[in-house]
């Protein structure tokens, strides 16, 4: 049985499934706790009631059917736990983590540099020039004489001998040369004030002061050409959000990106009350998955022991239904069928305008007609439900 909203944060039902064939056996337009009383009376032969966590049901299945089994819902107990679990992360871990200790210099990626109009036509110009030296130094050793060669190219026969004797590449004079600048007697003036991070009018005001006569857009270019030539190291910190260690509760490290895992057990290796959340949480998880009872007065003994209020909100709540989720760790039943398949049914119909308190029956048969649609075409139910709904 599961409650659902009539009007939500108002009004409440209650749907009642047979967990062996599917099937809605009856929906109380109420989830008060006389109402599912009486109706559960009418039902003596009920063995076992799956449920969440809510008091009210409990209360009137002991007392309707004493002798019934009690399963709290596996789904409800994760999701309750982990909700306390993250309430608990966000009163103690700051919205951003700055890992200091991770920390590292790197530096910065010099920018490729976009080769000036000047610059490609003295590469072409290089080019060109290697090519007649190569033609030249073939010319001579096939037997032509420098007097020959240097009447066919029109050049002098000293600049003949020179490209023969010459070994390697040809390169201009001006290559390499940095070319001066009327910027360059401050250089050192806008270097320290560039590290104290004054601004380019700050920089050319004071400039300007020392006998600077150049435009402002002239000082501007000067110090792109410096920071493309300073290969700056920077101070990287790492940045670790609470929000990613939120979502370990719900995923596996595995899961996240390489650089994040890394961040991620860095900082919960720092933190040991941490590290034991994380462990008792997974621990959960695994005794509910692999029906372990035996581990289970463990576990509890370690939510106690690290006395943390969120946990302990959660622990008083496993004591105070204690019969019920130790046989959610033991039996197979569990609401995924009412929690997965009516809220979906339901939402659908009600849009439909088809809910009517009055008319209950022909909603309840509506229900189950949509559950057995559902199971029947794969769990895919919107398609269904729509075409299903149009045919009937």
């Amino acid at each position: 049985m599961d409650d659902f909203a009539i009007k939500k944060r108002a009004t409440y039902g209650t749907v009642i499934v047979d967990l062996e064939n599917s099937k809605v056996i009856d929906m109380i337009p109420s989830r008060n706790l006389t109402e599912v009383t009486e109706w559960l009376k009418e039902f003596p032969d009920i063995e076992l009631v799956s449920r969440d966590g809510s008091l009210t049901y409990a209360s009137a299945i002991s007392e309707a059917l004493p002798e019934a089994i009690q399963v709290s819902d596996r789904f409800h107990l994760v999701k309750n736990f982990t909700d306390d679990v993250r309430k608990y992360i966000q009163r103690t871990v700051p919205a951003r983590i700055k890992m200091e200790e991770l920390s590292f210099s790197k530096p910065e990626e010099p920018l490729e540099k976009k080769p000036t109009l000047r610059e490609i036509l003295q590469k072409q110009n290089e080019e060109d020039k290697n090519r007649l030296v190569e033609m030249v130094k073939e010319l001579y050793h096939d037997g032509y004489s420098i007097r020959r060669i240097a009447r066919e190219y029109k050049m002098s026969r000293n600049t003949i001998r020179r490209y023969i004797r010459h070994g390697g590449k040809m390169v201009h004079a001006s290559t390499g040369v940095r070319k001066r600048s009327i910027l360059d007697p401050y250089r050192d003036s806008i270097v320290a004030m560039k590290k104290e991070k004054k601004t380019a009018k700050y920089i050319f005001a004071v400039i300007s002061r020392e006998g600077y006569d150049g435009s402002y857009s002239n000082l501007k270019t000067f110090i792109s050409k410096l920071n493309r030539e300073s290969h700056e190291v920077k101070t990287i910190v790492p940045v670790l959000s609470r929000k990613q260690l939120t979502k370990l509760l719900y995923k596996d490290t595995s899961k996240f990106k390489k650089e994040v895992q890394e961040k991620l057990k860095s900082y919960i290796r720092t933190n040991e009350e941490l590290q034991m959340v994380y462990r008792i949480v997974t621990e959960f998880k695994r005794i509910l998955k692999q029906k372990d009872i035996e581990s289970f007065p463990g576990w509890l003994r370690m939510v106690k022991h690290l006395d943390i209020p969120e946990l302990n909100h959660f622990f008083r709540g496993i004591r105070r239904d204690l019969a019920a989720v130790r046989n959610a760790i033991t039996h197979k039943e569990s609401n995924g069928l009412v929690e997965g398949i009516i809220n979906t049914t339901f939402l659908f119909v009600s849009c439909q305008g088809l809910y009517d308190l009055s008319t209950r029956k022909i909603f309840r048969d509506v229900i189950s007609y949509f559950v057995v649609v559902i199971y029947s075409c794969d769990h895919q139910p919107f398609s269904w439900i729509h075409d299903g709904f149009s045919s009937h």
